[in-house]
């Protein structure tokens, strides 16, 4: 089951496991690395959707190139999170992509929604030296970090693809169907990985994994910052390694996007194991995989780091 979205996706991509499948007369364009693979799942058979933010880029500070200009511009799709993941890009929408149906993925009623973790234990420090909390009503928009969420997001795009491009639907619908089942595997193989480890404490840079620690019913007991594009201060550097200490945290988690430095201070502080998880899959290949290889990572990365 493991390989079988790879190993469809490339039969479809070859044109042998729908050979009645049209190229697609739509352009259609993703934001980020996880949207644009669930896409590029769906579209296997008919075309490629074109990807904003690539390789190791964060969305948080994100510099439009002119070639990302140019696939707005001409796009008549363009999926994204929201407002309040990818604030690059909302200026630009409203020029560049005029013509272009923008559809935001956090607005979907049937997701999973959870606010920012200022419930935490940290959540008396996590404003600390200058930085800000978000507001109580805000939505984490890391949505895809949670599979079930990720079922939903498939159905989503399948519906507004085949709503643009009726000739391939049922392409997109059977390609959907497949990941859906996909995903179904990925949430139980996961759960299973992450049992023996859940009560154990960790600390995480932001607020990034939160769909993923409420899925699996993980303890995380800190986040570093509230807003990564703010350097926390000392003193509030300071809490959190006494907070590792008091509560006996078992590993910091760092982002590849984000300076590792903070990490690093409360691990020599603290004798505390480190390691990375990406929630964004910065050094994976685009395609249909990266989705199930960026989950598959972070699971045995945290099951890992939590091991004693």
């Amino acid at each position: 089951m493991k390989s079988l979205l790879s190993l469809i996706s490339v039969l479809l991509a070859l044109g042998i496991a729908n050979p009645v499948a049209a190229i697609a007369q739509i352009r259609v364009v993703a934001s980020i690395k996880p949207v644009h693979s669930l896409l590029a799942g769906i579209m296997a058979g008919t075309g490629k959707p074109y990807l904003v933010v690539k390789g190791s880029s964060s969305p948080h500070n994100y510099a439009l190139k002119p070639s990302d200009a140019s696939a707005l511009q001409t796009a008549d799709i363009i999926f994204q999170i929201g407002k309040t993941m990818e604030t690059f890009l909302q200026k630009p929408l409203q020029s560049l992509g005029e013509r272009a149906q923008v559809i935001s993925l956090l607005d979907n009623p049937k997701l999973v929604k959870l606010q920012f973790s200022e419930k935490s234990p940290s959540a008396d420090i996590a404003s600390g030296d200058g930085e800000h909390e978000h507001e109580n009503d805000q939505i984490n928009p890391h949505i895809w970090l949670d599979p079930q969420n990720a079922r939903i997001m498939v159905q989503q795009i399948s519906q507004a693809l085949c709503k643009a491009d009726r000739d391939n639907c049922k392409t997109y619908r059977q390609n959907a169907k497949i990941i859906d089942q996909e995903l179904v595997a990925l949430d139980a193989e996961t759960r299973t990985l992450l049992v023996p480890v859940k009560t154990r404490p960790f600390i995480v840079f932001h607020d990034a994994f939160l769909y993923f620690e409420n899925r699996y019913g993980l303890n995380k007991i800190a986040m570093i910052t509230t807003n990564p594009a703010i350097r926390p201060g000392a003193r509030h550097l300071r809490q959190i390694t006494k907070l590792v200490l008091d509560k006996g945290a078992v590993c910091a988690f760092s982002e590849p996007q984000f300076n590792l430095t903070n990490i690093g201070l409360i691990a020599e502080g603290t004798g505390i194991k480190t390691a990375i998880l990406d929630p964004l899959g910065a050094d994976l290949p685009d395609g249909p995989p990266l989705y199930f290889s960026l989950l598959r990572n972070m699971a045995t990365t945290i099951s890992s780091c939590l091991t004693r």
